[in-house]
């Protein structure tokens, strides 16, 4: 019983960093797609892409999605192969975020949905008998 409770704590820890990692991916591409949809008119060109500014609204939105989608990760990734999930959340998230980006910080939103939708595919297709519980 012990040996589970560790596997079950190692996938959690690996879910909480791999949660984190993707939303500050999903941050960096969607300031990133922000900042070449800009048109030439609005003077943010030549500048850089993490000023103070950009940052202050960005982190904590960051972090906000992080906190949401970390039991949503528990959830449905907890007793998947971590190593064929992870990547289809990844690219979903990122992919989604450079899709919806013209809508700002709607577009974190929709990317948010979008992996969601993508977690709960995963949850049914790659399920992993290695620390899983019983239904």
């Amino acid at each position: 019983m012990a040996h589970n409770q560790d596997i079950v704590f190692e996938r959690a820890v690996i879910l909480l960093f791999a949660t984190v990692g993707c939303a500050l991916l999903t941050m960096v591409v969607g300031i990133g797609m922000l900042h070449f949809l800009l048109p030439p008119t609005d003077g943010a060109y030549g500048k850089a892409w993490f000023t103070s500014d950009v940052m202050s609204f960005a982190l904590p939105l960051c972090f906000v999605g992080a906190v949401i989608a970390y039991p949503l990760m528990i959830w449905g990734l907890m007793r998947t192969s971590l190593s064929k999930s992870l990547p289809v959340v990844f690219a979903v998230s990122t992919f989604s975020m450079a899709a919806a980006a013209r809508l700002g910080p709607l577009g974190a939103v929709i990317s948010l949905g979008a992996s969601t939708v993508a977690i709960a595919w995963c949850r049914r297709r790659f399920r992993d008998t290695v620390g899983a519980t019983p239904n």
